[in-house]
């Protein structure tokens, strides 16, 4: 099994975070089950964007899957009762979606839809956009 989106694979989500998931625990984060999770931080990362990525994938968009399936295998861990270092649990305790995350996703976000004034007939405040 892979990723439903392919913007990063269990090798380079490993890569990126310097653990082998499998030796961690052999039972509940194997590749099948890793990948469950890189396919969950792909879904969040589409939704906050508005858009899935195909063909080339950006380099920002590759970077925040492997945070937002790092954080979701941490906080796994952390659940189980895996012994963890300081700087795990802190990186466990971190929103999915955190600022450091938002901020390069922005960059990526489809633009907003600006608002519209309705007639005044339509609403009983002429200042109010809808």
């Amino acid at each position: 099994m892979v990723s439903a989106y392919g913007y990063t694979d269990v090798a380079g989500l490993e890569l990126f975070s310097s653990e082998d998931y499998g030796l961690i625990d052999p039972t509940y984060l194997t590749d099948p089950h890793v990948d469950a999770k890189i396919t969950s931080a792909e879904r969040k990362i589409n939704t906050y964007t508005g858009t899935s990525f195909s063909g080339t994938i950006p380099d920002g968009i590759i970077d925040t899957t492997n945070v937002i399936a790092h954080r979701m295998i941490l906080k796994w861990l952390s659940r189980h009762k895996f012994e963890l270092s300081k700087e795990q649990l802190q990186e466990a305790a971190k929103p999915l979606l955190s600022n450091d995350v938002t901020l390069i996703l922005n960059k990526y976000k489809q633009t907003e839809i600006s608002p519209i004034s309705l007639h005044r007939m339509y609403n009983n405040n002429p200042n109010v956009s809808y």
